[in-house]
């Protein structure tokens, strides 16, 4: 079984077991479908959030985890569990204790993650300053690193840039793979490509292994779009599931506009 196998597999029992846990742990629950959804940076939650809405702010602190669907969605507060959101624009840009998982158009990590992160997005970009201080999987057209990852990276990417710093190990299926000045990697650097890419002296403190894909024409499938399709439906699924157990088991606190 293929290392991407074995990462979605293990995602998949993840997320499950999320879902169930999930919905005995309700907190706040807020939906606008004409708005914002907003806590604001006075508001403490104390338990899970559940915010649906055209936008999602969050600037206050969650005690436990936050869920969140939107068209533009925007995380700089404090959550002290994990994060599953999905929106057209996601930008996280606060402190995530626990681990993340993200799906969207343009998906943006600024702040700090300090467990792992699972992305998902036609451009995913871990801004410079950014921490994920576990693993990152990630599928993308288009990903940059020029933050900072603490352990392994597993992408499926049509282009990846690489300026930041990544602790262990990298694999990867790519189209191409660029480095730009500060980049590192402090383990091994395996990737599948068509094309072997130019990977700079002193970038890869481990070994480099390139694995050549053969281009069969405009009728092959890339790599990277199994990957980012699979792993996008299945962070949108859990979310759907997540929002909409909850407010249906217990009685939570909800808030609707």
């Amino acid at each position: 079984m293929s290392k991407f196998k074995i990462a979605f597999l293990v995602m998949t029992l993840a997320v499950a077991g999320l879902c169930v846990s999930q919905a005995s742990a309700m907190g706040l629950f807020v939906t606008n479908d004409n708005g914002d959804a907003v806590i604001s940076a006075d508001t403490t939650v104390d338990g899970s959030a559940y915010l649906a809405g055209k936008s999602v702010l969050v600037e206050g602190t969650v005690k436990g985890d936050l869920f969140c669907a939107g068209n533009d969605l925007i995380v700089n507060g404090t959550v002290e569990g994990d994060v599953l959101c999905a929106g057209q624009n996601v930008t996280l840009g606060g402190m995530v204790m626990g681990d993340v998982r993200l799906a969207g158009s343009n998906v943006t990590l600024k702040g700090t993650v300090q467990g792992s992160a699972t992305v998902a997005g036609s451009v995913v970009n871990v801004s410079k300053g950014a921490v994920v201080g576990g693993d990152l999987t990630g599928g993308a057209a288009t990903l940059i690193i020029d933050g900072t990852i603490g352990r392994d990276m597993l992408a499926g990417t049509d282009g990846t840039t690489i300026g930041g710093t990544i602790g262990r190990d990298v694999s990867a299926s790519i189209g191409s793979l660029t480095f730009t000045s500060g980049a590192k990697i402090g383990g091994n650097l395996t990737y599948d490509s068509t094309a072997q890419s130019n990977v700079p002296a002193g970038v890869v403190a481990g070994e480099t292994k390139f694995n050549k894909v053969q281009n069969n024409g405009a009728g092959s499938v890339n790599p990277f779009v199994a990957f980012l399709s699979l792993l996008a439906s299945m962070i949108v699924l859990a979310l759907l599931v997540t929002l909409v157990i909850p407010k249906y088991v217990h009685g939570a606190a909800a808030v609707s506009f």
